[in-house]
């Protein structure tokens, strides 16, 4: 399968009413509180509405893998058993 054949990455939500697109900003937030949710994400970049794709099965295992990665770091090095404790201590590190 060669890239020309592949979808898009991102689709823009043309067909989402509210705001045109390029106008959808933090001022029309209401409008964007507004659609349906349906099953789809929607995000705000540089004015447009997108609707990305949902994360691939290939993409799950791997930030199951990098989780997994990260959490047996964090046992090794710091011997850290309790999660609240861990997540409480790194965000007050300057």
């Amino acid at each position: 399968m060669t890239t020309s054949n592949r979808l898009s990455v991102v689709t823009p939500a043309d067909w989402i009413p509210g705001p045109a697109q390029d106008e959808w900003t933090y001022e029309v937030y209401e409008a964007y509180v507004a659609i349906p949710v349906l099953g789809h994400r929607y995000e705000v970049v540089d004015g447009v509405l997108y609707m990305p794709p949902a994360p691939t099965w290939d993409r799950q295992s791997i930030v199951g893998e990098i989780y997994t990665c990260l959490r047996t770091l964090l046992r090794t090095l710091y011997r850290i058993q309790d999660w609240e404790r861990c997540a409480w201590h790194l965000l007050t590190q300057s």
